[in-house]
């Protein structure tokens, strides 16, 4: 098995002129493998930043209470066959799993050789899955090295995990006949620190 991670695909953030960059991967297999591709990355567009305020001198809450996403999935099945069944969800997962525990998912459904969408959540900051520090976290950590932040606010990032899964029958069911891959995404997201003194009304 080949293995390519690619870094550089874009999430443009027209206001603040910021380039965050994700990281996907883009598994390719052999062409007599039950199935030949898959791929999880980040859709092409705008996306705010998250902003995350301070009471008493330390970050302590999400002022951004959704945020919407954009996700590019893709698979291919071997020569005959079919991608039937796909999950995407913001954590990991067993291929025999009903579900995805408490976060996010989503159940594809398909008939052709090529599993291939966009999709664009639009997610409860709150009960998101982050990967590694959260923006509050983040917020905090850059106010350790800099007591400047809270006067003036910082701009940092924040990274959410995503897992797609695709298999030839439906539904998984554990079944060790129905050949299946997974990948993974870490989606990067801006995050604005905002100052102390800052006043923002909560989004609805």
């Amino acid at each position: 098995m080949n293995k390519v991670f690619v870094v550089g695909n874009r999430v443009r953030v027209a206001a603040l002129a910021l380039t965050v960059f994700c990281l996907n991967s883009l598994e390719v297999f052999a062409s007599t493998a039950p199935i030949e591709q898959i791929e999880l990355r980040p859709a092409d567009i705008d996306t705010p930043e998250i902003k995350v305020a301070a009471i008493a001198g330390r970050y302590t809450h999400m002022t951004t209470k959704m945020h919407l996403f954009g996700l590019r999935l893709f698979a291919k099945a071997g020569p005959g066959r079919r991608v039937r069944y796909g999950k995407i969800a913001n954590g990991s997962f067993a291929m025999g799993d009903a579900g995805a525990g408490r976060y996010w998912h989503r159940t594809i459904y398909n008939k052709n050789r090529m599993l291939e969408q966009t999709i664009t959540p639009n997610l409860p900051t709150e009960t998101l899955n982050w990967y590694g520090m959260s923006p509050i976290e983040a917020c905090n950590e850059a106010l350790k090295s800099d007591s400047d932040v809270l006067k003036y606010g910082k701009m940092t990032d924040a990274k959410v995990f995503f897992q797609l899964g695709v298999a030839l029958k439906v539904p998984f069911s554990g079944d060790v006949s129905n050949p299946s891959r997974r990948t993974t995404l870490v989606y990067a997201l801006p995050v604005k620190c905002l100052p102390l003194e800052n006043e923002i009304k909560i989004q609805k």
